[in-house]
């Protein structure tokens, strides 16, 4: 469970680090199905996004841990469906360079913002 952490200018909230988190995941799993990628790729991406989303908005605080090991899945499963490379072997060519970088670098802020609480030049909490 992420907290409810605000950062405040006064009394008025911000930044709502749960609600950014959930933004910034629910973005990432739209551009997954916008891609209109095949079945079974995009399945199975989404699985890997529904694992981290369900990991960090449980009832359990120790969870982050859980969904940050989701979009390290997620990141891999990319390399593996883009045509970049990951551990000296090319993947297979059914997302494109730029789409592949993409949702990497957003799965990427996300876990940054999980582990750390900062997103940007922006830290929370």
């Amino acid at each position: 469970l992420i907290d409810d952490v605000r950062i405040c200018r006064g009394d008025e909230p911000i930044i709502d680090r749960a609600a950014l988190t959930e933004e910034l995941l629910t973005d990432l799993i739209g551009d997954v199905l916008g891609l209109n990628l095949a079945n079974g790729i995009e399945n199975n991406l989404d699985a890997k996004l529904d694992k981290a989303f369900d990991a960090l908005f449980d009832s359990n605080n120790g969870n982050d841990g859980a969904a940050v090991h989701a979009l390290e899945a997620f990141i891999q499963a990319v390399f593996a469906q883009a045509s970049l490379q990951w551990n000296g072997s090319l993947g297979a060519n059914k997302i494109s360079v730029e789409d592949g970088y993409r949702l990497i670098a957003k799965a990427d802020e996300l876990i940054v913002l999980i582990e750390t609480g900062c997103i940007g030049p922006i830290c929370i909490g």
